[in-house]
């Protein structure tokens, strides 16, 4: 533990005994906020909780996280009613910031629409799991009268599934899942909402000159986390009294929405599932753990999560829906995706994943080596941003992937270079020679260590490491057998993902 990791998990151990006294219907507020979101960024910077001097501000000392887990986990005890099996109910699937991303064809292939609710937040009413282009719009009209043909369309899901023959082989061709929203669970909750941001500011002005609880910021995103906390609660429970469940699947724990949502359904005996929503790089998204099981990728984060004090028998390793579908056919084929790049037909394509900002400097300084080969199309994709990144305007060798599908560039890709990203495994699963940029940060996992000189800090080595790649049988082999070792250890596919969650959420019918 780094000094950064160190002042982070003690500070939130200070934060779950300060503010203990926050108590809704049973549930303690701290234990339910996001943490992380409550800290202003400034506290991450180099004189914030990096500095050791930091740590006069707190009052624990965490040397290991699983510390922090063993607090949570008794907290979860305090709910956990034993898990109930209800072989008619429903299976919900709660979509939190758009991190559940699971395919069309997983609901349309192993879940009985009957059985299943889709859940998500009514502020991204607009975001729903996507539709094929070809699939037929439906009317304004037609969707008010079949309203009133189903007045309980809002607490249920419907899936309309077509096939489509290709090469032989039938595939699923579209799903239209209808989304649910916890508007029909509401109750007024404005009274007990203002009484406990009402408690929490007397609590907040009782640590005066708290590095943390004296911030502005903190104090305007703790009052919108209780009230989302308390709402919860109410909508969560009105649920489960209203509908018979089997299980509640959600994309993450961190989040108030979604821990809330699992910890109610503890105290209601429904047993939990916590999809691995992208890979562990760091340690803060990913800790501590909240539901009966996290559905993980592979043996790494197996291993990864019981040197965190997590027992084995608490994780699953079912991989993810979305990557079932690394080897479906491309929304557009490679030769009209290359005309729509502007890439040669004739030249290796290189795809380089960028986020936003991070590292723009050490990708400034890989592209420019980069380009000394004329015989590569540089594609750069701004992941998950849709817009174009300004690496791309900076040479003309250097083509946007804006407005163009992930997957469909990583089958076009010869070479995909990344930081450390779940965009990395994507690639290496659909067989495509993967390059990692990564500069050390507070919590990181190791994920792609295995993977050797294939990933560097160094954006000038990374360069000549891929330049050399296309020139080197030898550096090919080197390539291609850490890709091997690196998947023996990260994920399995010799099942599909959706058939293993299915097999997994059968066993509490």
């Amino acid at each position: 533990m780094n000094t950064f990791e160190q002042n982070y998990w003690s500070l939130y151990l200070d934060f779950l005994e300060d503010f203990k006294d926050l108590n809704y219907k049973g549930y303690s507020i701290a234990y339910l906020c996001h943490y992380r979101s409550l800290l202003n960024k400034d506290l991450k910077a180099a004189g914030g909780m990096a500095h050791p001097a930091f740590s006069k501000n707190l009052r624990n000392n965490v040397k290991n996280t699983s510390e922090v887990q063993a607090k949570f986990s008794a907290f979860k005890a305090l709910h956990q009613k034993p898990l109930k099996k209800n072989t008619d109910g429903k299976v919900i699937f709660h979509d939190v910031y758009k991190l559940l991303r699971f395919p069309n064809e997983t609901f349309a292939k192993y879940f009985d629409s009957k059985s299943v609710l889709l859940f998500q937040e009514r502020a991204r009413a607009k975001q729903r799991i996507p539709k094929s282009k070809t699939q037929p719009k439906t009317s304004k009209k037609k969707i008010k009268k079949n309203k009133k043909k189903n007045p309980k369309k809002r607490t249920s899901s419907t899936m309309k599934r077509t096939r489509r023959n290709v090469k032989g082989k039938q595939v699923v061709k579209q799903v239209s899942m209808t989304p649910n929203y916890f508007d029909s669970y509401q109750i007024n909750n404005k009274a007990a909402i203002g009484k406990m941001k009402q408690k929490a500011t007397g609590l907040i002005n009782s640590f005066k000159g708290h590095p943390v609880y004296s911030d502005e910021i903190f104090r305007k995103r703790f009052f919108i986390q209780i009230a989302k906390i308390i709402n919860r609660v109410e909508e969560a429970g009105k649920l489960f009294r209203s509908v018979p469940v089997t299980a509640v699947v959600v994309p993450s724990t961190h989040y108030p929405e979604s821990r809330t949502l699992v910890m109610v359904a503890a105290a209601h005996g429904i047993a939990t599932i916590c999809m691995q929503h992208g890979i562990i790089s760091g340690e803060f998204g990913y800790l501590p753990k909240i539901a009966d099981y996290d559905a993980v990728y592979g043996p790494f984060e197996v291993d990864w999560y019981r040197k965190n004090g997590i027992s084995k028998k608490a994780m699953e390793i079912i991989g993810h829906p979305r990557f079932d579908m690394i080897h479906s056919a491309p929304k557009l084929n490679k030769e009209k995706l290359a005309q729509k790049l502007g890439a040669h037909p004739k030249k290796r394509n290189v795809l380089v994943i960028v986020r936003g900002n991070n590292q723009l400097k050490s990708w400034k300084k890989f592209l420019a080596k980069l380009r000394s080969n004329k015989n590569l199309n540089i594609i750069v994709k701004d992941f998950p941003n849709s817009k174009p990144h300004k690496l791309s305007k900076t040479h003309s060798s250097i083509l946007s992937a804006h407005g163009c599908q992930l997957y469909d560039l990583i089958q076009l890709a010869d070479v995909v270079v990344s930081y450390s990203s779940t965009v990395g495994l994507e690639a290496i699963l659909a067989k495509k020679p993967v390059f990692i940029l990564n500069e050390p940060f507070p919590g990181y996992s190791g994920y792609y260590t295995i993977l050797g000189k294939l990933v560097q800090k160094d954006p000038g080595v990374l360069a000549e490491l891929v330049l050399d790649f296309f020139k080197s049988d030898q550096m090919k082999s080197y390539t291609y057998s850490k890709m091997n070792k690196f998947l023996a250890q990260s994920y399995s596919t010799k099942q599909s993902s959706g058939r293993r969650l299915a097999d997994l959420i059968q066993r509490f019918r």
